[in-house]
């Protein structure tokens, strides 16, 4: 009569938890290498944002201060300085010599308007625009018939016309065309310059 005999199940051994030095090695070297690809792609994307936004914020404010000039039935200026073009600004006033460096609106020179259209109120508010706002943005040009500012007339919108030049650090250009009948364009040149979905510069 044979006998009977339990198997022994077979042992396992268990791996300790946690990464070894060499997958911990690998894992750092493949995580160096995407950070090394995305940081200058992140760059050059934050560097777009800003020129976009430096030449959307002109449009606007071009636009507002036409909008303006009808409303109110007075002349709003639009007035610029391209100093060293790293240290630009732009702001908008019924005045044609408004200091855009001025950050107090209750300064007389100040970029500022008066609150309400008709005058009732006695709080300017700053309409101002500056380089700080849009690091590594220039400002390289702002040529208008009557240099530095452009003004709004309130009879039909009309102003003297020109044109204004944002260029990144990367040589990326977008460019504010502003029509004698008080219309707004953005542009990009074409070519390697050429920046977002705006129509080409004529």
């Amino acid at each position: 009569m044979a006998l009977l005999t339990r198997e022994k199940p077979p042992s396992f051994t268990r791996r300790p938890s946690g990464f070894t030095l060499a997958e911990m090695m690998i894992t750092l070297l493949v995580l160096a290498i995407l950070i090394a690809g995305a940081v200058p792609a992140m760059g050059i994307f934050v560097e777009k944002s800003r020129l976009k936004g430096a030449a959307e914020a002109l449009f606007s404010d071009l636009s507002y201060a036409r909008s303006e000039a009808l409303k109110r039935n007075r002349d709003i200026s639009v007035r610029f300085s391209t100093d060293g073009a790293t240290n630009w600004c732009f702001g908008i006033d019924e005045t044609t010599s408004c200091n855009c460096t001025i950050t107090d609106p209750t300064n007389a020179s100040a970029c500022a308007l008066n609150a309400a259209a008709d005058l009732s109120s006695l709080t300017n508010v700053l309409k101002k625009t500056s380089a700080g706002e849009y690091p590594t943005i220039r400002l390289i040009s702002a040529a208008f018939s009557v240099n530095p500012v452009t003004t709004f007339t309130p009879r039909r919108g009309t102003a003297n016309g020109g044109t204004a030049v944002f260029r990144s650090s990367s040589g990326k250009e977008i460019r504010i065309v502003l029509s004698s009948l008080g219309r707004v364009m953005i542009c990009s040149p074409a070519g390697a310059g050429k920046i977002g979905n705006y129509g080409d510069c004529p």
